[in-house]
């Protein structure tokens, strides 16, 4: 029997996210709305997609992803700035593939 790693209870649901969104090597993808980051650093382990844009109207939040990908925020690799899905601060375009979890009760 193989054995495969599971991810903790708190990021299972971002993993499982994963398959639905389809990122393939080299979509650039953006969150909206990512909260403490965990969709981030799933995002950053399955290692396509060059650059991740994560987005949150919270600053409170962005602290939190920043500590929990702080080597993907220091390489570079997952950009974190405060936006909402109607000011993200990004040119159109600029995303292969966006996502947003969780975040209707927050308007």
């Amino acid at each position: 029997m193989a054995c495969r790693a599971v991810p903790p209870a708190r990021t299972r649901g971002a993993w499982e996210l994963l398959g639905l969104l389809d990122v393939r090597q080299g979509d650039h993808v953006c969150e909206v709305g990512c909260g403490p980051g965990a969709l981030l650093r799933a995002l950053d382990q399955q290692n396509r997609a060059p650059t991740i844009c994560g987005l949150d109207p919270s600053a409170d939040m962005l602290a939190m992803a920043s500590r929990h990908n702080a080597a993907a925020v220091a390489s570079g690799r997952v950009l974190l700035a405060l936006g909402t899905a109607d000011r993200t601060g990004q040119d159109d375009g600029n995303f292969d593939r966006v996502v947003s979890v969780n975040n209707v009760a927050m308007c």
